[in-house]
């Protein structure tokens, strides 16, 4: 699937699959993005730690074509991608697992989140998946709820170096 568009009041949002020439630039949108949103939400001690390991670009999941950025006025605005199977490795047969969004601070709340999840739903229903299921960051479990998602559980997601990162474990049934 190649590019694309999603217009409304907030402008035309462009979503392609990420290359690996665009692996700077997600992560220069990583390091903007995630210090914003979990601001307030969690430790500064924890984000020293675990800041470093989350805001680079996955070089996997961006060579796995399922992973994609946005754009807003031809600007990079989000990032986000699909997988069959959760960080960790982990599969369940028909569940497919949304991986590493962010969206530019001063481009929230203009349709680019809701974008790239609707390209990485439609994907994954194209391929025969039933379900959706992410790990989601504190902030962003209101994300996913308007999106359909439900809060399965709290969780820790276990960073590299072994810190305990909380998180929710959130599921939707593709629709």
């Amino acid at each position: 699937m190649g590019e694309t568009r999603r217009d409304d009041e907030s402008g035309t949002v462009t979503v392609r699959p990420a290359t690996a020439a665009d692996s700077a630039a997600i992560t220069a949108l990583l390091a903007l993005s995630y210090p914003a949103a979990y601001a307030g939400w969690y430790e500064a001690e924890l984000l020293a730690r675990a800041l470093p390991f989350m805001t680079r670009a996955n070089p996997g999941l961006i060579a796995s074509g399922t992973f994609h950025v946005a754009f807003l006025g031809g600007r990079l605005a989000g990032c986000g991608g699909w997988s069959p199977c959760a960080p960790d490795g982990r599969q369940h047969a028909g569940t497919a697992h949304l991986r590493h969004f962010a969206v530019d601070p001063a481009a929230m709340r203009r349709g680019i989140g809701r974008a790239l999840f609707l390209r990485c739903r439609d994907e994954a229903r194209a391929r025969g998946f039933t379900r959706l299921e992410c790990q989601s960051s504190l902030p962003a479990e209101t994300f996913y709820r308007r999106l359909g998602f439900e809060r399965a559980e709290a969780m820790a997601i276990t960073l590299p170096d072994g810190t305990a990162f909380p998180g929710v474990l959130m599921q939707a049934a593709i629709t």
